[in-house]
């Protein structure tokens, strides 16, 4: 018969992406809820939109909205406790990093570069001096973490050795942050 590796079959549908943990929340004066997020951490794996009937009312039923929902099936042993409920997410294509428009080197502000997926860290002193012209497309990190997320995930369920995680899209707001649709 065949040999095929379960774990490889899809290994070339994987996307890069970036979940950003749910950090405690606080209250403002008014006694609202605040959101904070840990710093974006990347992985590769693949994601696919939900087209299933069944799957919308499972999406609807954990509090998400089904309109644009995606789903993954992660291993249990690679993922486990890395991405939760409430997290956000940057899927197809989003970044946690902005286009500088900096038309020159500033003091405290960390500068990458991107290649294909890749983001490197320029140094200071060694890539580049606090003043020099930027002559190249570099990125800077998002101002708050999370604000550059496109989804939420709605609920990570346990299945064994798998564990099958729901993103719901955010929609963008006017103030440029993404807010759960409604």
């Amino acid at each position: 018969m065949y040999n095929i590796s379960q774990t490889n079959i899809f290994k070339n549908w994987d996307k890069v992406c970036y979940i950003s943990s749910k950090l405690p929340s606080t209250e403002d004066v008014y006694g609202n809820q605040i959101s904070h997020y840990d710093k974006p951490i990347k992985y590769k794996f693949n994601y696919q939109p939900i087209t299933d009937q069944r799957e919308f009312a499972t999406v609807e039923y954990y509090g998400g909205k089904s309109n644009g929902a995606v789903k993954a099936l992660l291993d249990y042993d690679k993922f486990k406790g890395k991405i939760n409920d409430f997290d956000l997410a940057y899927l197809y294509d989003a970044i946690p990093y902005n286009i500088s428009l900096d038309t020159e080197y500033k003091e405290n502000v960390n500068y990458y570069t991107k290649e294909d997926t890749e983001f490197t860290k320029l140094v200071e002193g060694t890539d580049y001096q606090i003043g020099d012209e930027i002559t190249d497309t570099l990125y800077v990190e998002e101002n708050k973490q999370g604000t550059n997320a496109n989804y939420k995930v709605v609920k990570t369920i346990t299945q064994n050795t798998k564990i099958l995680v729901y993103f719901e899209t955010l929609t963008k707001s006017q103030g440029g942050k993404y807010e759960t649709s409604s």
